[in-house]
């Protein structure tokens, strides 16, 4: 099962929870969820979760084996950022930063090499596995 929208549901701790009760046990769960991320699909754009929000909503909702990844860090974070900053200037002044920004967007994200905490991140990748009857 893949889900890349609790950031846009009122309730994310009821969804996981009805998430937990349709999957059949064993079976796996995958969650994409922003973090370092512009509001999008507005006006519903309610969430933003840490690595251990997201940790503690999937325990709770009664999965088991959570993995949760940052996608990307500092420096990929950057990147898109930089990426979306034309979008931001009247054009004369976008085309000069688009021309600006290029090189970096494609080089910075080798950098996240280098950040191995990746507090700064764009969202979370998350894996998650519904419990056995005799394990929950």
């Amino acid at each position: 099962m893949n889900i890349v929208t609790l950031e846009h549901v009122m309730d994310p701790p009821s969804v996981l929870k009805e998430l937990g009760r349709v999957l059949k046990p064993g079976g796996e769960l995958l969650l994409v969820a922003p973090h370092e991320w512009e509001e999008h699909q507005t006006p519903h754009d309610y969430w933003r979760f840490t690595r251990y929000g997201l940790r503690l909503l999937l325990e709770r909702a009664g999965f088991a084996h959570v993995e949760v990844e940052p996608v990307g860090g500092f420096f990929r974070l950057l990147a898109r950022r930089l990426a979306h900053s034309p979008r931001m200037l009247p054009a004369p002044l976008a085309l000069l930063m688009l021309l600006a920004v290029v090189v970096p967007v494609f080089l910075l994200p080798l950098l996240d090499a280098f950040d191995h905490r990746r507090n700064f991140t764009l969202g979370f990748i998350c894996r998650a596995r519904k419990g056995t009857p005799a394990s929950t």
